[in-house]
């Protein structure tokens, strides 16, 4: 079980690329831990590795997965953590 919340983007296709995800996870992550939050989670699906590099560009470290492979439903979720310490580590 999760006690803290969970981070997620969706980015339009026009959009994709330009490191928009990275700007709004900075922004959003900085203004989380400003808050007093020690602790983030992010979950992605197995195929989605344009997400997973995102969340490894924050700081995000793979904790765990959850699920079941299977090709058709990429049913396997993987579970990210990210300590307040380590993100403000990465930030000057």
């Amino acid at each position: 079980m999760i006690a803290a919340p969970e981070v997620g983007f969706w980015v339009g296709s026009p959009y994709r690329r330009k490191g928009v995800a990275l700007r709004a996870g900075t922004l959003a992550l900085s203004r989380y831990f400003a808050s007093g939050a020690e602790v983030a989670y992010a979950r992605t699906q197995l195929s989605n590795s344009a997400m997973r590099a995102t969340l490894e560009r924050l700081g995000f470290k793979l904790e765990g997965a959850s699920g079941t492979v299977d090709p058709e439903q990429d049913g396997l979720l993987l579970l990210h953590r990210l300590e307040a310490a380590d993100f403000a580590a990465r930030r000057p």
